[in-house]
């Protein structure tokens, strides 16, 4: 998948952990609201959303999707809020139904 974009947050290890921050497209920090804000500017970029998730935090920006995969607790929350999705049960099943769109 050659064109795939990946947006995640960015990773720093020490001696206390691992932290985690968040940006927006334009480099600004974000405290709260990633995955929506990343939404909203492909969206206006015009782009065709495919969305992976599995839990709560996913909720928001997954409702604003073109097409969702969800699994765990994301596919509990979809099917209970009657939201369009397709479920996976692991990555290998995720990228054979990709396939297919």
């Amino acid at each position: 998948m050659p064109d795939l974009e990946l947006h995640c947050g960015r990773t720093s290890f020490s001696r206390d952990g691992i932290d985690v921050s968040y940006y927006d497209p334009e480099g600004n920090v974000l405290n709260h609201g990633f995955k929506k804000r990343y939404l909203t500017w492909l969206k206006k970029r015009g782009e065709n959303i495919i969305y992976l998730g599995d839990g709560l935090s996913d909720l928001e920006a997954a409702r604003q999707a073109d097409h969702v995969f969800a699994t765990g607790h994301l596919l509990d929350l979809l099917n209970t809020h009657s939201i369009a999705r397709s479920a996976f049960s692991d990555f290998y099943d995720l990228l054979h139904q990709v396939r297919l769109l």
